[in-house]
């Protein structure tokens, strides 16, 4: 009988280690908050926008992009996508999507790193179809952009915790636009004038800029501490 508990309990812990090493392998660097709001006046695909939200959150949160990333339980950056559908016919869509990057501190503080709008943003999605990142074959313009800005997210999250140290990431948002330019979809224009993604990631990994980024180590690493932010709540 003894036996039989003793077996019964390495079990239970051999299951207990898998769980824990099955969080561990799905934790990511990246918290996606994926929210589509219907700008039209036609209310029959409801649920086909909360289908979209759901698989492009699993998308970002399941796509490892940094490979020296270490795992952790906690985000190290949160990635909201607003995305406001203005048209909406067979599988296009025609919208504009509002981009912000989050690096939280502790449980309920986080701090603002980039706003950016996207408009307008268009793409094909089939509900159920699978959003995947496949480097080497982009398609998706909406899987394009959401690569492009989780590169992004974790380039400035980077930022903040070495000097430059988001450059690598920076990098490979620069290839993304650079890949774009083989495919017909709109959004990547490599124009320096006005606001457009292939402007902002050359002004980042300009040394121009680099003064700005560094400064943003500095804001992060002296004065947007942890322990500061609780000090300035209690206060």
């Amino acid at each position: 009988m003894g036996s039989f508990y003793q077996q019964m309990g390495l079990k239970t812990v051999f299951l207990i280690v898998l769980l824990l090493f099955g969080k561990l392998v799905h934790a990511q660097s990246i918290q996606a908050q994926v929210r589509v709001i219907n700008r039209t006046q036609n209310r029959s695909f409801e649920s086909q926008y909360r289908v979209l939200e759901r698989d492009l959150s699993r998308m970002i949160n399941q796509t490892r992009w940094f490979s020296n990333a270490s795992f952790s339980a906690e985000p190290k950056v949160i990635l909201s996508l607003t995305i406001s559908i203005v048209d909406h016919s067979d599988n296009r869509f025609n919208t504009m999507l509002l981009v912000e990057v989050f690096k939280p501190y502790g449980k309920e503080d986080k701090v603002l790193l980039l706003r950016w709008v996207e408009q307008p943003l268009a793409f094909t999605y089939a509900p159920f179809e699978p959003l995947v990142y496949t480097k080497n074959m982009l398609s998706s313009n909406l899987v394009a952009h959401a690569a492009f800005f989780s590169y992004l997210a974790m380039g400035f999250y980077k930022d903040t915790e070495s000097i430059l140290g988001g450059t690598l990431l920076f990098r490979e948002a620069e290839d993304i636009v650079v890949r774009m330019q083989s495919t017909l979809n709109s959004g990547w224009d490599m124009r320096r004038n006005g606001t457009s993604k292939y402007r902002l990631i050359s002004e980042l990994l300009q040394n121009d800029y680099f003064p700005v980024r560094q400064f943003n180590y500095s804001l992060h690493s002296e004065c947007l501490t942890e322990d500061n932010l609780v000090l300035s709540q209690e206060n």
